[in-house]
Parts: structure tokens; C-alpha cells; sequence
């Protein structure tokens, strides 16, 4: 006999009992849709989104089919039995537990496959992984807590001699920390995504899974050092990550999303200036309509892509599309990121007045966030927008504040962009003493694997020129506009004659 119905009979999923009465009449979509007097997609829609169905109208949709109103209780009671019997499992790894949840789903496809054929079999085969995804973000938050309640320099030796901590459920959730952590602090997520990967290649089951968690802690880290400004180091670390994701790929039962993966490699491939590959990743990675949090990251993130190759009014349209994905995600971050690349398109498009305007909000939400970088970042946004506005020395003390951050991080393209920002409002008040300052400043940067060596030789030109006193306010934009493009296209050549 089922159980009674919870007291919140909406937050029920009655879209999943509609799907499942359906398929156990055996009939398809568009044949419920035309016996209800629908058209097919509305049916697809109505299984699919969680929230779109309520009671009265499946009970309606039941008795088109030929079943009782009671039917519809039935259908929830035998989804919520498979979910707690999954949920309720508890395992350390991909091994027997988890085989067993999604063996035992063959008895009870049988009855349906008479009439439902494989459908039936992918129905149930997703309810089981969903248990296991929920489950296993239930563990890893819980294990990742306790493991990062100890001190920093314990962690490591707690990974590689408790069973307990060499869960593979672990190693995402230290991931996910180390993403989250990167718009702080770079050093936390290295740290982080160190831990993931060592977490990940102790990970109990075949080699083929361990290789699979493996790649996707390696993306991470990835992930981590782009953030850093090491661009060689997370571009060698992100060829070793696909290579292990690929190599596991047979033992996957679906539960690492892989959309993930073209996400982080479409980061680091936009950080590299290769733009093309970013946006083609990120539209594959849009092409398999993933969830609305992570679709609206995904749209902002071709906005960006798209500013940087120069196609503001394009980039503004998408980050319009991304807007209410971004707001209603869970992650309140997007909501800031989606304004701030707005505001960036704006200055392109030198509409800094309206850029202005809009500051207060970001302003807020960055200050609620409180991550270090963003409020770097929204800094020198904000000194750009007084430049555009003729407000020199406002846009100078928000520079100046930026060059330091950047520069004690070793972020070292981005110092020498806002360098470049500073010697054009210095140059234009034939400050030169300053400019020779500044550029003695810079010296670090030619050190670095970091800046390609078109970019160094503007940058050497505008070395010279400042410790002869002969940078002109047009040396200095063009130079200027020269690192700005040449971030997005390293293969472009500097000719002075040209800047």
C-alpha cells in the first residue's frame, strides 16, 4: 500500500508520475498529447520541468489515459521508494553499492518493457543516477567539511591514510570549493584542487573511474592555476586532466557531468586569447540544454568571449538572455558577473555615463560577495568609467590601488594593461618623472612566462620611452590598444610605426 501523500502536495514531481503512467500504457507523447488535446511538446515540457505540473492536472491527464485518480498516488509512491532506497545507500566509491542501486532496477523495468521498451529502462536508469548524484553531493559536503576542519599542513596525510576521505564524492566537492575559492584567493584553490587530485587517485573501484575523478579534479586544478596568471602551467595540467577524463570514460555510469569540463576548458581557452575554441566550446556545452544555473553561466561566458573578440552589441545580447538565468541561480555570483561584463561592453562602446549609472548595483552585490578579486576587478572598472568621464584623479587612485593588487599577485599581463591605463592619464599632464617610476615599476613583468613577445615589445618600447621622457599621450593609448587586442590575438604583430 503507498504511503499518504506528504503535506506539500506541489513540491511533489508530478511531471516524473506523469512520465511514468505514460510509459507503462505504453503510450508515446504525441499519442497522450492527442488524447488530451495537446500538442506533443507541451508533454515533453510537462515531464521535464519539475514545477510546471500540479496534482489536478495529472490526475486529469491520468484519467485520459484510462487510469483512476488513485493512479497518480501510486506513480509517486513507487518514484519515492526507488529515491529513498538510492539515497539511502551508503558507499565510499563507485563499487558495490552503487553497481547494486543500478542493477536492481532490471526487475522493475521488466513489467514496463512489454509495452514502453528502452525508454522505460533510460527512465529508471536516471531516477537511480539522480539518488546517486544527491547522495553523493550530500557526502562530499559533509566529508569535505570534516576534512577541512583540520589544519592545512594535517590534510594531505588524512587523504592518503583514512578510507573515510578517499571518496570520490570528496574529490568533486573539493573541486567545487576550489572554483568557488578562485575568485578570492588563487593560493586557496591550488590548495584545494591539490587536495581533490589526491583525494581522487585513491578513489576505491577500477582504474577506468579513478581516471575519470581524476580528470575532472586535474581540470580544477587547471582551473586554479589559470586564475593564478600561470597560463603554461594550467594549460599542461588541463592536456593531462582530458587525457585521464577520455581514458575513463567507459566507467562513468553518467555521474560527472561532462559539460563541466568544456565549461573549464572554455576558461583557460579564453584566457589563452584563443577565442575561436572558447566560443566553439561553449556552444557545444549549450547544445546539450543543461540546467538553468548552468546555462546562464555558460551564456555569460560567451558574452565575454564575444566582447573580447570585439562584438559588443552581440555580447550585450547574450548577457540579456543570461539575465534571469543568473538572477534566479542559486549561486549569487552570477548575478554580479553578467552586470560587471555588461558595464565592460558599455566602456567599449564609450556609453560611460550610462556605465556610471549602474555602478551602485554592482558596487552592492560585489561588497555582499566580498571576494577579493572581484572588488580588484571592480576597482579598475570603476577607474576606467571616471577616465571616459574625464575625472583624472579619481581614475588615477583607482588604478594606482589596482596596479598593487595585481602586482603582489603576479597577475602579470593584466598589471601591465592597467600600467599602460595609468601612463596615458600621467603622459596627458606631461608627468614625466612618474611615467619613468611606473615604468621602472614594470620591470618584473618582462621576467614572467606570462606575456608573449609581441606583447614585451611594446611593452619595451614603452620602457624606453618613459626613462627618455618621450612617451606621448599617443604612444602611450596606442601602445595601450595594442596589449588589449593583442590579449585576444597573441599572433598579432606590434610595429611602432603602426601602435
Amino acid at each position: 500500500m503507498p504511503p499518504s501523500p506528504p503535506p506539500s502536495p506541489e513540491a511533489e514531481p508530478y511531471g516524473a508520475a506523469l512520465a511514468v503512467l505514460r510509459t507503462a500504457r505504453g503510450m508515446s507523447q504525441k499519442e497522450l498529447a492527442r488524447v488530451a488535446g495537446l500538442k506533443p511538446p507541451s508533454v515533453s515540457k510537462l515531464e521535464r520541468d519539475p514545477h510546471r505540473l500540479k496534482r489536478r492536472r495529472c490526475e486529469e491527464l491520468a484519467i485520459k489515459m484510462g487510469y483512476p485518480r488513485s493512479a497518480v498516488d501510486k506513480a509517486l509512491a513507487f518514484i519515492a521508494q526507488r529515491r529513498a532506497e538510492v539515497s539511502g545507500s551508503a558507499h565510499l566509491g563507485l563499487g558495490t553499492a552503487d553497481a547494486e542501486v543500478l542493477r536492481s532496477i532490471d526487475p522493475l523495468v521488466s513489467a514496463f518493457e512489454k509495452r514502453a521498451g528502452e525508454f522505460a529502462r533510460a527512465w529508471f536508469e536516471g531516477l537511480a543516477l539522480e539518488g546517486l548524484q544527491l547522495d553523493a553531493q550530500r557526502r562530499g559536503t559533509v566529508l569535505r567539511a570534516r576534512l577541512l576542519a583540520h589544519p592545512p599542513d594535517a590534510r594531505l596525510a588524512l587523504v592518503r591514510s583514512v578510507a573515510e576521505f578517499q571518496d570520490w564524492a570528496l574529490a568533486v566537492a573539493l573541486s567545487d570549493e576550489s572554483e568557488a575559492a578562485a575568485a578570492n584567493s588563487a593560493d586557496e584553490a591550488l590548495a584545494l584542487a591539490d587536495l581533490a587530485v589526491e583525494v581522487a587517485r585513491r578513489v576505491p573501484g577500477d582504474a577506468g573511474w579513478r581516471s575519470r575523478v581524476e580528470g575532472r579534479a586535474a581540470a580544477h586544478l587547471a582551473n586554479a592555476w589559470r586564475v593564478a596568471g600561470k597560463l603554461p602551467a594550467a594549460d599542461a595540467e588541463l592536456v593531462r586532466a582530458l587525457r585521464l577524463w577520455e581514458a575513463g570514460a567507459a566507467s562513468d555510469p553518467g555521474l560527472l557531468d561532462p559539460v563541466r569540463m568544456l565549461d573549464l576548458e572554455a576558461s583557460l581557452r579564453k584566457a589563452q586569447r584563443h577565442l575561436p575554441q572558447a566560443l566553439e566550446l561553449l556552444d557545444r556545452a549549450l547544445a546539450t540544454r543543461p540546467a538553468p544555473e548552468v546555462e546562464g553561466r555558460l551564456l555569460i561566458k560567451k558574452g565575454c568571449v564575444l566582447e573580447k573578440l570585439e562584438r559588443y552589441r552581440e555580447a550585450i545580447d547574450v548577457f540579456e538572455r543570461a539575465a534571469p538565468l543568473a538572477d534566479a541561480a542559486p549561486d549569487r555570483r552570477l548575478a554580479l558577473v553578467w552586470r560587471f561584463d555588461w558595464l565592460v561592453a558599455l566602456c567599449h562602446l564609450g556609453q560611460y555615463a550610462e556605465a556610471a549609472s549602474r555602478l551602485g548595483d554592482v558596487r552592492a552585490l560585489a561588497a555582499r560577495l566580498g571576494k577579493r578579486l572581484d572588488l580588484v576587478r571592480l576597482t579598475w572598472l570603476e577607474g576606467r568609467i571616471a577616465a571616459g568621464l574625464g575625472r583624472t584623479g579619481e581614475a588615477l587612485a583607482a588604478f594606482e590601488h589596482v596596479r598593487a593588487e595585481l602586482s603582489t599577485r603576479r597577475i602579470a599581463y593584466d598589471t601591465a594593461l592597467v600600467i599602460l591605463d595609468i601612463a596615458v592619464l600621467l603622459s596627458e599632464e606631461g608627468r614625466k618623472a612618474e611615467v619613468r617610476e611606473l615604468a621602472r615599476q614594470a620591470a618584473w613583468i618582462f621576467e614572467t612566462q606570462d606575456v608573449h613577445r609581441e606583447a614585451l615589445r611594446a611593452l619595451t618600447v614603452f620602457r624606453r620611452a618613459a626613462e627618455r621622457d618621450r612617451l606621448s599621450p599617443d604612444l602611450a593609448r596606442n601602445i595601450r590598444r595594442f596589449l588589449r587586442r593583442a590579449e585576444n590575438d597573441p599572433k598579432l604583430r606590434f610595429r611602432r610605426e603602426a601602435a
